[in-house]
């Protein structure tokens, strides 16, 4: 415990804990994309799909519910 104390302690330490960080907070990001792929996947053709509905001209854009 003594030497995970005097890592954190230095600059060293520092850098090693926010890199530790970034890492978690990357890893959470994957996760939760991985878990909701489906669910983008369809929002997206969704998106894709009513785009193609109305066409893509400014003036159709008033008639989307």
């Amino acid at each position: 415990m003594n030497r995970v104390l005097f890592a954190l302690k230095g600059e060293q330490g520092s850098s090693n804990m926010e890199i530790i960080v970034w890492m978690s907070v990357v890893l959470v990001i994957a996760v939760a994309l991985f878990l909701l792929r489906d669910s983008i996947a369809e929002f997206i053709n969704n998106a894709a799909n009513q785009i193609g509905t109305n066409g893509a001209n400014a003036g159709n854009w008033d008639s989307v519910n």
